[in-house]
């Protein structure tokens, strides 16, 4: 199904808007995170076959990236010797789109605000310095934004259309680097409270693809 499918004319335009306005803003105040060169450099070694490592030659080595997905995605694009500094942004900076997007999409359908009031409403996200500036951060910061609220959907507004909640939580838990759970070989450390919320996520969602038909109270 379409975008002009879902939407009619109007709504379409709103969209345009606020994607105009989100994306005019991100390249305004475009911004790399110097943080997000500690993770390019990884992705640099790994894709040079160098090991996972920031310094070569170090032993042991020190894992100075909290991002495992996107270190990965950052891999893939040194491997193709294409701008990591570049692309990696710019797909986050789409990844806010996308929220701005679903922040009114949720505005206009599960809330029933109105095309005004839900226009107002993602407006205001895709207006806000701090949103633009975080959305070419360069880290997984955006992304993982955008899961969080997709999960958000999935577990407290849509309960009956499961689409997004499985890849969602897959990727939350690749991109929050817990990847040792499944992995033993990485043996990263977690710390409790994180894991602890990790593991409750999971647990829900799980809870809704069992056919519940609410949350466990308490």
């Amino acid at each position: 199904m379409s975008l002009f499918d879902v939407f009619p004319r109007r709504a379409r335009s709103q969209l345009a808007l606020l994607a105009g306005l989100q994306l005019l803003l991100a390249f305004r105040f475009w911004f790399v995170c110097d943080d997000a060169y500690i993770t390019y450099r990884y992705a640099q070694h790994w894709a040079r076959g160098l090991g996972l490592v920031f310094n070569v030659g170090e032993s042991p080595p020190v894992e100075g990236y909290s991002d495992f997905l996107w270190l990965v995605l950052a891999t893939v694009v040194e491997r193709l010797s294409w701008p990591t500094d570049l692309l990696l942004p710019l797909a986050s900076m789409l990844c806010g789109t996308v929220l701005v997007w679903r922040v009114y999409a949720v505005c206009t359908g599960a809330l029933a605000l109105g095309r005004g009031a839900s226009f107002l409403a993602a407006g205001l996200v895709a207006a806000s310095p701090a949103f633009a500036v975080w959305s070419t951060s360069g880290l997984e910061t955006m992304p993982q934004a955008l899961l969080t609220f997709l999960l958000y959907e999935e577990l407290v507004l849509r309960r009956d259309e499961r689409d997004w909640a499985m890849p969602s939580l897959l990727i939350s838990w690749l991109g929050d680097n817990k990847m040792a759970l499944a992995i033993p070989l990485l043996t990263i450390p977690v710390p409790k409270l994180v894991l602890g919320n990790q593991i409750y996520l999971t647990t829900m969602v799980l809870y809704c693809h069992s056919g519940a038909k609410s949350l466990p109270s308490g």
